[in-house]
């Protein structure tokens, strides 16, 4: 299980990087942290060490996006592996040095998915064949950095790969989540799901797929906490989580 965006972290020792005010920090790290998301799926049969969450807000460095700006389409708004922008397309970072990149990569970015190629490369010498869910929230109306405003914001989005998510395991959970009473879509509006680069497109064994869950199905949205249905939604959640993955292994693994 990995869960990358959940941290509203920042180290004492990066503030500085940041040249916003104390409060526009602190709106920019509430309006793009997928809260709660790893209270959400605690209740699921996942050990600690098999759920991989990011240490530090993705504000300092986004575990989600390409090391390279190159092959990053967000890098285009600013937003690649090192935010420079924020979530209004505003300038919220100084300049860094090659340095200090390389320090920040090093220090988060790097450690976090040698940890996650790590434990899945142990879990597949170990059973065979893994499945990563990579779990993620978004606001039910669309920020200005979203590259695309017009796209349906379901309640829930489930983002597949050709390669690692297979139809069965899709449709399974896809079919889960709307017998939970869920509206539901598929890589939309976010697609696709992470895989450590090590297994991207080589290994049919690593199998995964992302739930995206609109953040006003369990919180406030306007005060960044729970809201009063946040424990059905969690149980109704998690329900579809295990009964679509359940159904899926009884026949492959």
């Amino acid at each position: 299980m990995h869960i990358p965006h959940a941290s509203t972290h920042i180290p004492t020792d990066d503030i500085d990087q940041f040249i916003c005010s104390e409060v526009e920090l602190k709106n920019e790290i509430n309006a793009i942290t997928d809260h709660f998301t790893d209270w959400l799926v605690k209740p699921l049969e996942v050990c600690n060490e098999n759920r991989i969450i990011a240490p530090v807000s993705r504000l300092l460095v986004d575990m989600e996006r390409f090391d390279d700006d190159s092959l990053e389409t967000m890098s285009q708004v600013g937003m690649g592996v090192i935010y420079e922008k924020g979530s209004q397309r505003q300038t919220i970072r100084r300049d860094l040095t090659q340095l200090e990149r390389s320090e920040l990569l090093k220090k988060y970015y790097y450690s976090h998915h040698k940890l996650l190629e790590s434990r899945a490369e142990s879990l597949v010498k170990k059973y065979g064949k893994i499945i990563i869910i990579d779990v993620h929230s978004y606001p039910s109306t669309a920020l200005p950095y979203e590259l695309d405003q017009t796209l349906p914001r379901p309640e829930v989005c489930i983002g597949c790969c050709d390669f690692h998510t297979p139809k069965r395991l899709e449709s399974g959970i896809v079919s889960a989540f709307e017998q939970e009473g869920f509206d539901v879509a598929v890589n939309t509006p976010f697609s696709g799901t992470l895989v450590p680069s090590k297994f991207w497109r080589t290994s049919k064994n690593v199998m995964g797929f992302m739930i995206e869950i609109r953040r006003d199905v369990y919180m406030d949205e306007g005060h960044f906490c729970l809201n009063q249905y946040s424990d059905r939604q969690r149980s109704k959640i998690c329900n579809a989580i295990y009964s679509g993955v359940d159904k899926f292994k009884t026949k492959v693994f």
